[in-house]
């Protein structure tokens, strides 16, 4: 188990990365016509962070942050992205046409920057880093390992993934709506996000309530 000091020197590498990230990418987006968002997990998870560490002196295991069965969970987190992720998404470009190049295609994600201001392949290996060392991990710590690992304290397991499912959901369709896209491709894209919070939910719960599992799912997804 760690001091607090260890977990306040994270609060402050995570602010000042949060800070320099949101600064490289804007300086990198084209000539300044859009303003790129960093995603709202960056600073909630700072946030949780301070408090489960640093106020409450609690490990960050609390959350998810777990090494016990690690390659496991690895091998689980890939079955889940190709057999349960891939799928889904080939079941939306069915149900929605479009979609799913709609939202790759959004100006002003970092994921979007990454993937057209560079040239094959390093686009997409600068995606790939991005979606395993920030994106899944940040998300999958706050969805998964605090609001669901907090929720199923409270209230039956499965209720408890419906909610955060719910919240992942909006998480996704309300600022895809809010940046310009139509109600349609963002209720189809929240849709997502409900659907793969409750698969990433189950597996969470099922592995011993680690976000590692879910975190490769994601990762792999996003990449």
């Amino acid at each position: 188990k760690h001091g607090k000091l260890f977990y306040l020197g994270i609060v402050v590498f995570l602010i000042i990365g949060l800070i320099s990230l949101s600064m490289l990418v804007n300086t990198f987006s084209e000539a300044g016509k859009k303003t790129i968002s960093v995603p709202m997990a960056f600073p909630v998870v700072a946030i949780i962070v301070f408090y489960e560490g640093v106020v409450r002196g609690r490990d960050l295991s609390e959350v998810g942050v777990k090494r016990e069965n690690f390659w496991r969970n690895v091998g689980i987190g890939v079955l889940l992205a190709f057999f349960g992720f891939f799928g889904m998404f080939a079941a939306v470009n069915l149900v929605i046409p479009g979609l799913m190049e709609e939202i790759s295609g959004r100006a002003e994600t970092i994921s979007s920057l990454l993937r057209s201001g560079f040239p094959f392949p390093l686009n997409y290996i600068l995606q790939t880093i991005y979606a395993f060392t920030l994106l899944a991990p940040a998300e999958e710590l706050l969805f998964r390992g605090f609001i669901q690992g907090k929720l199923q304290k409270w209230m039956n397991v499965y209720l408890a993934i419906i909610i955060q499912s719910i919240l992942f959901g909006l998480a996704h369709g309300i600022p895809v709506y809010v940046m310009g896209l139509s109600i349609v491709h963002s209720v189809g894209y929240g849709l997502i996000g409900f659907f793969g919070g409750i698969l990433l939910g189950i597996t969470f719960y099922k592995t011993d309530n680690s976000i590692v599992a879910p975190w490769i799912a994601h990762a792999i997804s996003d990449s």
